[in-house]
């Protein structure tokens, strides 16, 4: 058990930000990862004016109010009251995550109700994401084999039910587009014929993940905090190809989440010791769960 109601499943994320790729390792299975930051920015104006006769200067300073430039971070949500009923996860298995590994067979189901047996053009938009949810600045010709707007495919309506409604499933990738890098991703999904304000229904995230390092994770119920009571604390190793990772402390970025919860997820973690091409996390007290 992992402090869960007598069990539990804890997964590690871990983001190589040179190659802005995800690899994603499970201590006992892979999960989604989400995280959200954000930051603010002060912008100074400095006005300085010189008087060349009388050699004075003056020196005006502005202080504008602090200017929210931060980029919307992107979660799993449904954005219109019209949508009920989403899921999200690898296809034929509705019990894990979103999560599918790169140039594989494996596919994302996105599946939802829409409350009408109205017609409607849907259609859905892929992002690519960095590890902080947050659109990267990457082309779509870099990430993306195809076009990244398409039409959703055609509902299934209701039959013989008290509430009319129309479900709808779609699967990535597919013949329509391909994903060529590991990573984050975002699925939009919007109606082409509904105003601008009202067009989004629904964003879903999910990760494609590239195996490039090994890692040896461990829980163990003798904490930094009390020794075999309800807590139980995670400790794990990465090995590396050697000289891969130059810079552990700003090129790695571990995300640790238990049953795909989101309010307890750790982010950021910095590693414990590096020797050689082991990286090892343990006695943080962010991984006692």
């Amino acid at each position: 058990g992992l402090g869960c109601g007598g069990s539990g499943i804890l997964c590690v994320s871990v983001y190589y930000s040179r190659f802005a790729s995800l690899y994603l390792f499970p201590v006992l299975n892979v999960r989604r990862n989400i995280h959200q930051h954000s930051s603010e920015n002060f912008i100074y104006f400095h006005l300085i004016l010189q008087a060349m006769k009388q050699r004075l200067s003056t020196i005006l300073l502005l202080l504008m109010m602090p200017l929210l430039l931060t980029a919307q971070v992107y979660r799993t949500q449904i954005l219109s009251p019209k949508v009920m009923s989403l899921q999200a996860h690898l296809a034929d298995a509705w019990n894990k995550a979103p999560v599918i590994e790169l140039h594989s067979e494996q596919q994302v189901s996105i599946s939802f109700d829409e409350m009408s047996h109205e017609y409607l053009r849907l259609a859905y938009r892929i992002r690519h994401c960095n590890a902080d949810w947050q659109a990267s600045s990457m082309n779509e010709l870099d990430y993306l084999e195809g076009f990244s707007e398409n039409d959703l495919p055609e509902g299934a309506t209701s039959e013989a039910t008290t509430v009319e409604y129309t479900h709808y499933e779609l699967k990535l990738p597919n013949d329509d587009v391909r994903l060529k890098l590991s990573g984050n991703y975002v699925v939009e999904i919007f109606d082409r014929d509904a105003a601008e304000e009202e067009a989004m229904l629904l964003q879903v995230c999910f990760s494609v993940l590239d195996r490039k390092i090994g890692i040896d994770a461990k829980v163990s119920a003798q904490t930094d905090q009390a020794y075999n009571d309800k807590y139980q604390q995670l400790s794990f190793e990465l090995q590396t190809p050697m000289g891969m990772i130059e810079r552990p402390d700003s090129d790695i970025k571990i995300l640790i989440r238990q049953n795909r919860r989101c309010d307890n997820q750790v982010f950021g973690i910095p590693p414990y010791m590096t020797s050689g091409n082991s990286i090892r996390y343990q006695h943080h007290p962010s991984l006692v769960f």
